[in-house]
């Protein structure tokens, strides 16, 4: 009989039931009912005329009593009236993290508790989070919850003629209940009835519900559209430039258009006679709340970053730049006389409906197209077609929700859109949320979820997006002015305007779920639907044509194809529309299963300022490399500018340096610098207007250098003498010494220096099953190389990695991933690997050879040595700890919970193979859970196994493998193992431990 044990240490946490809805409070449950627990919640609010009083009352530690307010809206807050309440040396004012830090020690009982007012300035709504020392959540709500998103005073509301009674934005009170709950209508409506599309007849799906409704989650539902800024640059003058984001357009973003209305009809124009003719302004709805939108608000020193737009200039108040066509309250319409007909680029075309997102789904119809990698595309907005609905207005959500940038520290808010497609039996969730980066970039996610019945055998998700420059929504459309160029090496789309003093990145590389397939090319409206004319974004012939952007479903379009920095895709002299297209991979979608698709856009000012760019620098670890060989060695660049029709480009060569000082650089460019054209290159206005780049080459000689890295920097000049910043590449010239350098590689994981004498065992590791990664580094002189591995006797090898012109001074970091060690599970023998580097070297002559070396990576089943371990014993492997979680368990009730842990459960036999007929029965008992050392505090438990108690004499059998002796009880551990507590009256909250004893045994 053959006995072993590990023993456990067993952790379960208790605290009491809460039931919530809304906010609560966070509290530290696990502390004796005798402590202070910090508390925080909002008593009352009175509406005041600017805005709102909230009593919030407080528990706090006496000895601790520091609250901390964060919030985005944090200018909304009263502060004077704070300090006043609370003492100004009392209340510290963190402006840049959008906090106030309290201290309350004048302001707290003895038992810990205390009130004060939060006065708001206005009616915005407003998300403010509590927290005390700790930085311990305490509570996260809404004040002025029936207030606006986005403002509109009654001193904002324009009277804006246009043309005829069209342009007549309504002064309807904001507290008036009109059908969309609207604060603020558009010019467009003239206060008429909604669209003439205003149900599409689908309801909501009763079983359906988002998990963003769950007050836990911290989202927040908006019944308005909204605007959501990023971090503000304030510039000489007091005014700001501040990046915003949204749904759809701009301006129903501005006013709070509500959600119900976006997703209705179109607004109707004035009949011939009154209500007579009256026709719907443009195709589709409202707004298209698909559109994932960013824009930069240039507002005046104590100015309102919510002001709407007006196409009045002189009530203009603020600046807007966006990118995409009709987000924005474009120019009244104009109508051509005699004809009923209005001029293209009116109103009509309001509600950003050429930024969208679709899928397939419609191709799942009976009038599909027939070819899978080919599906028939619907656009959003086109509805009731057989079953299918673009976007079931019913279903369509907006979100926010506050988070802390995990770069900058910084509290912000975060959109997400949810809407709904369906037809027939299938039906697809589209989540699309949006939120700011350290550098004001919008990072813009879609989850694509079959919450449908049916199975997807095919499925993919699309998003068009136009690019087209507005600036306080007006437009250049003389020109061709919207060329879009690549980001170079791979990562994605730009475009730029001068007129429009804007250009817009679009990063589609990158992420874990960057798009499959994009292409820089390709643009439709929301209510496109395919047909046999049009079908838009396939090219049926083979070949890309205006406008589709890809030969089928598995075209990944301009993704892998590099035209170079600056560069486009499209020679300038073809007009076509500046668009984006992409899409996920087309693949199955099971019902419930989620697909998801990410990109960044960033929309930046254009510089006044030349640009300066080096193609392909080279960073100071990982510089170009010059042979002793070579005379000269060729860096190319690019200049552009917006301002000057005329730039000069300098550049000096010296040592690398350990720091650079830039100012004292430039001055020795301007100074020194060589010039690498003569006198200054030029561009016609239209190419200022575009943006367009321009090319600069330049060969810096052997003789200029130094042997080691060197350093070209350089910088352009404009006519006007406004400078770029600096740009640097570096070079390594190499000398003779350094062409005999030797190849290395040595391994480092999972162990160092193994021998055949001392190898490594796998069993050392508590996660082991049967695979291991064995990785190291590697040098290659040159940069190109060949690393193979040979297992034992194996004298071809088996190839790893292969590299050319890889960094002459980088170390490269290799990994053999799940090298099986299955073979050797009961074979006691030591084994080794090795890992052979082959670099291509040359010579003193200059003539290319090969040069190896290698390393031998050791290893052996059992004990470290030579001698096997058949001792016929056997061996539990087990976590230290197992946690049960924390509970909510009310008093007098009992709950059930699973176990976790890291590592895993092994039973390893080390019988001889003629013992391994009897089974290996494994046991487990365990002590009481009590509170404390003294266990005085017990609780009252009971241990499962499957469907019954755990018993000693109902062991779990195992029968051994003879081809392994390692047995893996992680998951039977996981699936069967359960803990029932029971609370009585006089349980306290707490943690409760326990020792749990595993017993194997091949006892009869």
């Amino acid at each position: 009989m053959r006995k072993t044990y590990a023993a456990i240490v067993l952790i379960i946490s208790l605290c009491a039931l809460a039931v919530v809805t809304g906010f609560t409070a966070k509290t530290t449950l696990t502390k004796a009912q005798n402590e202070i627990v910090n508390t925080v919640k909002v008593a009352s609010t009175k509406t005041t005329k600017t805005g709102s009083k909230n009593l919030i009352k407080y528990q706090l530690d006496v000895n601790k009593p520091i609250l901390t307010i964060t919030s985005p809206q944090f200018k909304n807050i009263d502060v004077e009236a704070l300090k006043k309440e609370i003492g100004k040396d009392h209340v510290g004012v963190d402006s840049k993290h959008q906090k106030l830090h309290l201290n309350m020690k004048d302001n707290i009982d003895q038992d810990g508790k205390g009130s004060f007012s939060i006065v708001t300035t206005n009616d915005q709504r407003m998300i403010i989070d509590f927290s005390d020392i700790n930085e311990e959540q305490l509570l996260m709500t809404l004040l002025n919850s029936d207030g606006k998103d986005a403002i509109l005073d009654t001193e904002e509301k324009i009277d804006d003629p246009g043309v005829g009674s069209e342009e007549h934005l309504s002064t309807e009170s904001s507290e008036s209940k009109d059908k969309t709950a609207r604060k603020g209508v558009d010019e467009d409506d003239n206060g008429d009835e909604d669209g003439d599309d205003d149900d599409d007849g689908v309801d909501e799906d009763a079983n359906i519900h988002e998990d963003e409704d769950d007050p836990s989650k911290g989202w927040i539902r908006s019944e308005n559209m909204m605007v959501t800024p990023g971090h503000d640059v304030t510039n000489s003058d007091g005014s700001k430039r501040v990046p915003v984001l949204y749904f759809g357009a701009l301006n129903y973003a501005l006013e709070g258009l509500s959600v119900r209305r976006s997703v209705a009809g179109r607004p109707l124009r004035s009949g011939l006679l009154g209500a007579v003719g009256r026709t719907s302004i443009g195709t589709g709805r409202m707004n298209n709340v698909t559109a994932a939108n960013s824009a930069i608000i240039y507002v005046p020193q104590n100015g309102n970053l919510n002001a709407v737009q007006t196409n009045n200039e002189k009530k203009r108040k603020n600046s807007f730049y966006t990118n995409t066509f009709g987000d924005g309250k474009l120019p009244p319409p104009k109508q051509i006389f005699g004809s009923g007909a209005y001029k293209a680029g009116d109103k009509v075309y309001r509600g950003s409906q050429r930024n969208f997102v679709t899928t397939n789904i419609f191709d799942y119809y009976g009038d599909g197209s027939g070819d899978i990698t080919k599906p028939k595309l619907f656009g959003p907005d086109a509805k009731n077609i057989g079953d299918y609905t673009g976007l079931v207005k019913k279903q369509t959500r907006l979100y926010y929700k506050t988070y802390k940038d995990p770069v900058t520290d910084q509290v912000s808010t975060m959109q997400r859109l949810i809407f709904y497609q369906k037809i027939d039996g299938y039906q697809v969730r589209v989540k699309i949320t949006q939120r700011f980066d350290a550098d004001n970039g919008v990072i813009i996610n879609h989850e694509f979820t079959n919450v449908g019945t049916r199975y997807m055998d095919n499925f993919t998700g699309y998003v068009f997006r136009d690019i087209t420059f507005m600036r306080n929504h007006n437009m250049k459309t003389s020109d061709q002015s919207n060329v879009l160029r690549s980001l170079g090496h791979h990562k994605g789309i730009y475009a730029a305007q001068a007129d429009s003093d804007s250009k817009i990145e679009m990063q589609l590389s990158g992420y874990e779920d960057s798009p499959y397939a994009w292409s820089g090319r390709g643009t439709k409206s929301t209510f496109f639907e395919a047909d046999k004319k049009d079908h838009f974004p396939w090219s049926y012939d083979g070949t890309i044509k205006k406008p589709n952007a890809f030969v089928d479903v598995n075209d990944v379009g301009d993704k892998d194809t590099e035209p170079g920095f600056a560069n486009s895709w499209i020679a300038d002299t073809i007009e076509y529309d500046g668009g984006i297209s992409m899409h996920t991979k087309n693949q199955s979608l099971a019902p419930n299963q989620t697909v998801t698709m990410s990109y960044a856009t960033n929309l930046v000012p254009i510089p006044e300022k030349p640009e300066l760019y080096i193609d392909d620098a080279k960073k100071k670890d990982d510089p170009a490399t010059m042979q002793p060989e070579d005379k000269t060695i060729k860096i190319d660049g690019k200049w552009m500018s917006a301002k000057s029709n005329n730039v000069m480009v300098k550049y000096l060569v010296r040592p690398a340096q350990d720091e650079n000082n830039a100012k004292k650089d430039k001055i020795e460019l301007l100074e020194k610098g060589i010039k690498i054209t003569n006198g200054f290159q030029n561009q016609n206005d239209k190419e200022k207007k575009a943006v367009v780049p321009h090319n600069w080459s330049t060969e810096v000689k052997l003789d200029q250098l130094n042997t080691g890295i060197n350093e070209f920097y350089a910088i352009a000049i404009d006519k006007e003498g406004r400078t770029s910043k600096i740009k640097r590449t570096y070079i390594n010239l190499r000398n003779r010494d350094e062409q005999q350098a030797e190849p290395a590689i040595t391994i480092r994981s999972p162990q160092e220096g193994t021998e055949k004498l001392l190898p490594y065992d796998p069993r050392t590791d508590l996660n082991f099953i049967d695979k291991i990664n064995i990785s190291g580094k590697s040098y290659s002189p040159s940069g190109n190389f060949e690393i193979k591995y040979f297992v034992d006797n194996d004298f071809e090898g088996i190839p790893l990695v292969s590299e050319e012109n890889y960094g002459v001074t980088k170390l490269y970091d290799w990994e053999l991933k799940d090298f099986s060690l299955k073979p050797y599970m009961n074979d006691s023998s030591p084994h080794h690997v090795t890992f052979r580097i082959y670099s291509k070297e040359k010579d003193g002559e200059g003539n290319e050879i090969t040069k190896e070396h290698f390393d031998d990576f050791w290893f052996q089943m059992g004990e470290k040595g030579p001698e096997p371990q058949n001792d016929g014993s056997l061996n539990i492997i087990a976590p230290s700890t197992m946690d049960f979680g924390t509970l909510h368990i009310a008093s007098n009730s009992e709950k059930k919970a699973k176990p976790n842990f890291d590592g895993h459960f092994f039973v390893d036999d080390h019988r001889k193979k003629d013992q391994r007929s009897n089974p290996i029965k494994v046991t487990l008992t365990s002590e009481d859970f009590t509170k404390d050392r003294k266990k005085q505090e017990k609780l009252e438990t009971e241990l499962l196994w499957g469907k019954g108690k755990v018993d000693e004499k109902r062991p779990y059998i195992i029968q051994s493998d003879e081809l392994s002796n390692r047995v893996v009880l992680t998951d039977v551990v996981k699936k069967n193992l359960k803990l029932k507590i029971k609370r009585d009256q006089k349980v306290k909250d707490g943690q409760y431990g326990s020792v749990f004893t595993w017993t194997a045994c091949d006892c009869p």
